[in-house]
């Protein structure tokens, strides 16, 4: 989003911060209008911002489009319950102030914690901002589960897919995620849906994994085997018996993050995106890596108080073409055996094909429309 920047104003001008009265350097107007969201919180305050407005939680950005009932926001009293969010059928001009003299740009709005308008990457981010600003995003055709799936493309008849997973503790904090990818061939991939959550546990993590999986013709998937990752790695193997996850780490299931490997991902990440052979369509794809920048001589992470997972999750699934179990391939699937074959684009809101918690030990059969648990959202 870009910004007209009104006349500086003078340094008697301040604005409250968490961290007391700062000066700030100006307002910046949105050159266009926008859609806009109302938030009402549980004590009766409320907000109006723009869908892509970033609020201060927990130390952590968050934008505004992202927030649903039942989520918190920070203000001078401390977090407070969404109770209510409305989108406004008129869009409107907005303002922003800019460069404000907290440590992290923050600024009180109605008692609220929010954060200064900035989008594109800079001069030290992985991809070229340049290239980051010519991207042109689209709308899912499809949501699932409340919005945490987002589908851009459906499925199609013997095409190939692989999925990158990088996982959260479902705490709040950092976000469990899937990007989903069309191996149309080497050279020309697109992205097809993303899943993004940070409530859901590890062990529905793995099963909504499994299930996005088969949806997509029984897609190849990356799974980061760090930390928490390596339990939804075992259970997929394990437990889910999914023939698909991709081994990569000598010592274990998944694939290693490490110094090296996540180099070699990020320089390739960087290649399919600045040459067009990879196709973005996710405009939080384009938020991150935005926002994700070298930290330190070919250490690449997401800016303070960021996130990156969706980045992360990108990384594992495009590295799938450098791997040996790519090499060799003609893009050509093995036709699926009509039980366990989906239908395209037919999920009710509340299904989701997941394994058949009922079928004996070994039993590699799905059941392709179950009820999803309100708490695994």
């Amino acid at each position: 989003m870009s910004l007209k920047t009104n006349t500086k104003l003078m340094n008697n001008y301040e604005v409250e911060t968490p961290e007391g009265f700062k000066l700030f350097d100006g307002v910046g107007e949105i050159e266009e209008e926008v859609q806009i969201l109302k938030f009402t919180l549980e004590d009766g305050n409320f907000i109006e911002v723009s869908t892509d407005h970033i609020f201060i939680i927990n130390g952590n950005e968050e934008q505004a489009k992202y927030l649903l009932e039942g989520d918190v926001l920070e203000t001078k009293e401390g977090l407070k319950e969404i109770v209510k969010v409305e989108l406004n059928k008129e869009k409107e001009k907005v303002y922003t102030l800019l460069e404000v003299g907290s440590s992290d740009n923050s600024y009180y709005t109605n008692d609220i914690v929010s954060k200064n308008c900035k989008f594109l990457g800079s001069q030290s981010t992985l991809i070229d901002s340049d290239v980051l600003e010519r991207i042109q995003f689209s709308d899912p055709v499809a949501t699932k589960w409340q919005g945490l799936l987002q589908i851009y493309k459906q499925p199609v008849p013997n095409g190939e897919y692989v999925l990158g997973v990088d996982t959260g503790k479902g705490t709040g904090r950092d976000y469990s995620v899937i990007q989903v990818l069309h191996l149309r061939d080497e050279f020309d991939i697109e992205q097809v849906a993303t899943y993004r959550s940070n409530q859901i546990r590890p062990h529905e993590f793995s099963q909504v994994c499994v299930s996005v999986a088969k949806y997509y013709n029984n897609a190849h998937m990356m799974v980061e085997n760090n930390d928490i990752g390596q339990s939804v790695a075992d259970s997929v193997w394990h437990e889910f018996e999914y023939e698909e996850l991709i081994n990569v780490d000598p010592k274990g299931l998944g694939i290693r993050s490490t110094k090296k490997s996540k180099l070699r991902a990020n320089m390739l990440l960087k290649e399919y995106i600045e040459k067009d052979r990879l196709v973005l369509y996710d405009e939080r794809t384009l938020y991150e890596l935005s926002r994700y920048e070298e930290v330190r001589p070919n250490v690449f992470a997401a800016g303070r108080h960021e996130h990156d997972d969706t980045v992360t999750s990108l990384l594992w699934a495009l590295y799938f073409v450098i791997t040996d179990d790519y090499e060799g391939r003609t893009f050509e699937n093995k036709d699926i055996d009509n039980e366990y074959n989906v239908q395209y684009g037919v999920w009710e809101d509340t299904e989701i094909p997941v394994m058949n918690e009922n079928a004996e030990q070994g039993d590699p059969r799905w059941t392709p429309s179950v009820i999803l648990d309100d708490d695994m959202l």
